[in-house]
């Protein structure tokens, strides 16, 4: 029995993948990419089932793979070719091969699915959308109202609108002076309630109190998530600072 997510596995170390972290579900996912992947398909209300096995090729025994996400309601899969730039060029070759070698299987077994690459992530509503519609012939699902919809920072459980606490794990959700606005560590690039007064989660903030350094450069966009210069003092990237003010005009 040979899995191809193993050849894969083989090659690479779990830091080539990137940072994990944890979906709007509570799952844990190898990359801050495969969460935003796993997170849009739950804007659009799209169930999916992460790493699921599938068992297809009965070549030389039976080849097991588990693409990173499986569209139950579609029967289409969707995989992350997010190593495609790795810098070594060892790794880089081998892993091109495995996923082309695995693209091969797909299409010899009429599998359904979508590829998904790095350079796609910047606009990601508009790729994921093409080539849903061109997989399956439908347009994609409308976004979930935001408003209806809200997950704990801490463990990712869905809680009842209007709840200042978490049923699952107790985590104070809004404090007095945040909205219900989901928000990302700038430092860390975690999950977390937005609040640009205090735009870092509780371990980066003691970390950031030891100095308390407002122009400190950090990594991510405490509004949208994005990896882009910012600071405690300037925690969000231009295009959602113009998109905030435009809000409170």
């Amino acid at each position: 029995m040979v899995r191809i997510r193993d050849l894969i596995s083989d090659i690479f170390a779990d830091q080539d993948y990137g940072k994990r972290s944890t979906t709007q579900r509570g799952e844990r996912v190898k990359s801050r990419a495969e969460q935003r992947i796993a997170d849009y398909l739950s804007s659009r209300n799209i169930r999916y089932s992460y790493e699921k096995t599938l068992q297809t090729f009965p070549v030389i025994g039976q080849k097991i793979s588990r693409p990173d996400f499986y569209l139950e309601d579609y029967n289409v899969y969707v995989e992350y070719w997010g190593l495609v730039n790795v810098p070594d060029k060892r790794k880089r070759e081998g892993y091109v091969r495995a996923m082309k070698w695995k693209m091969a299987q797909y299409h010899e077994h009429g599998i359904r699915f979508i590829s998904l690459y790095p350079k796609n992530m910047d606009n990601l509503d508009w790729v994921f959308s093409t080539k849903f519609k061109e997989v399956t012939g439908l347009e994609m699902p409308k976004l979930v109202d935001a408003s209806r919809d809200h997950f704990c920072s801490k463990c990712g459980a869905p809680i009842i609108t209007g709840s200042n606490y978490c049923g699952k794990c107790g985590n104070v959700l809004v404090p007095n002076n945040t909205s219900t606005q989901t928000g990302f560590c700038i430092r860390q690039g975690e999950r977390i309630a937005f609040n640009v007064e205090r735009p870092l989660c509780e371990t980066c903030y003691k970390q950031w109190t030891k100095f308390g350094n407002r122009v400190y450069s950090e990594k991510y966009c405490h509004s949208c998530g994005g990896h882009v210069q910012t600071s405690y003092a300037k925690p969000v990237c231009l295009e959602c600072y113009k998109k905030l003010h435009e809000k409170s005009a």
